[in-house]
């Protein structure tokens, strides 16, 4: 009995002893991560790397959001990507279409969402595609490197 207890004091002791990381670091390290998924974003999406602002701004929506189809959202409906994609609404469809399901859309598609567009936007557009898409999307081969790294989502706490 005295054994045991002895033992359980040591192990608490060597548990208080032993640091444990810092808020601020364990918060430094979910910046880097996000950070890190943004430049992938980027690289995937634009063939590019994001400039100072870029991933300054886009990293903080991903860390105070946790949505990642959000920040995807806003890279997709740039006016970068558009021009890229042959700068009309038919092109952006069928590089999104490239890119997350690995097809070109068909006419039938074309003609349907190319009002969708003109109409409600890009970056309206991009959310809607993608938040319909976005388990086989993200499930898919190409996907799997771009879509791993997690972010917890920031939950604000309300005191009274």
């Amino acid at each position: 009995m005295r054994h045991t207890i002895l033992s359980l004091a040591l192990a608490v002791g060597v548990a208080a002893v032993v640091p444990s990381p810092a808020p601020a670091q364990i918060g430094l390290y979910q910046q880097r991560l996000a950070e890190r998924q943004v430049i992938t974003w980027f690289q995937a999406y634009l063939g590019r790397l994001p400039n100072a602002q870029e991933l300054a701004i886009l990293t903080n929506q991903y860390m105070l959001t946790g949505n990642a189809l959000y920040v995807q959202s806003v890279i997709l409906a740039s006016n970068e990507f558009y021009l890229k994609s042959g700068n009309t609404p038919a092109g952006f469809i069928n590089r999104l279409f490239l890119l997350t399901i690995g097809r070109p859309a068909t006419q039938m598609e074309l003609g349907q969402l190319q009002m969708q567009v003109v109409a409600n936007g890009r970056l309206w557009f991009v959310q809607t595609y993608l938040s319909q898409i976005a388990g086989g999307w993200q499930l898919s081969a190409w996907n799997n490197a771009v879509a791993t790294v997690p972010v917890p989502v920031v939950v604000p706490v309300l005191i009274r």
